[in-house]
């Protein structure tokens, strides 16, 4: 019989909605029936939720962050006993909230790369309580790709119905123009399609969204983002339609501010700048899941 695989699910911020989100799972006994579901965090805040929702998780193993996520076989509580977690004011910013949900984050990630467990979950953050800790990361995405030691890396938000990848994450939109490049554009459209064709085993077509209406309208709104564009496509000589690892059909002439990069349908790589909450290797909400593709070895 195979076995289920182990997610390492972290907590999130402890003053936020992810315990609520944890407990419900806890509580849930179909879970156990898809997976090893481990939640990072502390039982005081779980146990706390836990009450307030009416929800019971008495039964639910609690163990100590030193343990072997090898010898786990069910759904279980890793307990980081954070000094204080009391004290720390709900739905507010505070750098021991982001300190706590750190901790639970660095904690997962490790268990990836030894490779106890299958798959990281995260709960959603404060930014603004991990920058306060003294944490130079604006989010889930930079934080996986500087621990993974990824050169190429992106957000990728999966569904059924539609994949979405992002050029550019967690910046304003000042900052777009300085940051997004052809080579970004490139980066995204090779990683997420290599996701894609990992995860249903096919060639996946693709659309890129335009950074102006109309995706510049041949230059007639961001004349200056065009010419870049255009000089950028120039120097990668012809840019994607040469690579053969896309296969492009006529029947789908879609805008974009890239010349070179037209004839591309069902996976999006989104307009720059877009914000959403990351998660990492299997975070679902609904029907959508949020991915962490790169070229490391962090699978």
């Amino acid at each position: 019989m195979q076995k289920q695989p182990k997610i390492a699910i972290t907590m999130g911020d402890p003053t936020g909605i992810g315990p609520e989100v944890c407990v419900k799972l806890l509580a849930d006994k179909l879970v156990d029936e898809v997976c090893v579901p481990l939640v990072l965090g502390d039982l005081a805040i779980l146990s706390k939720t836990a009450a307030q929702l009416g929800l019971d998780i008495d039964s639910v193993p609690v163990v100590k962050t030193d343990i072997d996520p090898g010898h786990l076989e069910r759904s279980s509580i890793v307990d980081f006993q954070t000094a204080g977690i009391h004290a720390i004011p709900l739905a507010k910013e505070s750098a021991e909230a982001g300190q706590a949900a750190w901790s639970y984050i660095e904690h997962a990630i490790a268990w990836s790369l030894d490779r106890s467990v299958d798959a990281v979950t995260t709960g959603p953050i404060n930014k603004m309580s991990i920058s306060k800790a003294g944490i130079d990361f604006p989010g889930h995405t930079e934080i996986f790709a500087a621990k993974t030691n990824s050169q190429r890396y992106c957000m990728m938000q999966y569904s059924d119905a539609v994949t979405c990848a992002f050029a550019t994450t967690h910046i304003g939109y000042g900052e777009v123009l300085q940051q997004l490049n052809s080579q970004r554009v490139f980066d995204v459209i090779e990683l997420a399609a290599a996701a894609v064709k990992r995860l249903e085993k096919r060639q996946p077509r693709i659309m890129v969204c335009g950074l102006n209406p109309h995706a510049g309208e041949q230059g007639l709104f961001g004349k200056s983002r065009r010419r870049k564009d255009h000089r950028a496509s120039d120097q990668k000589g012809g840019g994607v339609r040469h690579r053969r690892r896309w296969t492009f059909s006529s029947r789908h002439l879609l805008y974009s501010s890239q010349p070179r990069l037209h004839r591309l349908l069902h996976l999006h790589v989104s307009r720059p700048g877009a914000h959403t909450t990351q998660g990492t290797r299997i975070r679902s909400s609904g029907q959508y899941y949020a991915w962490f593709a790169s070229d490391s070895n962090f699978r």
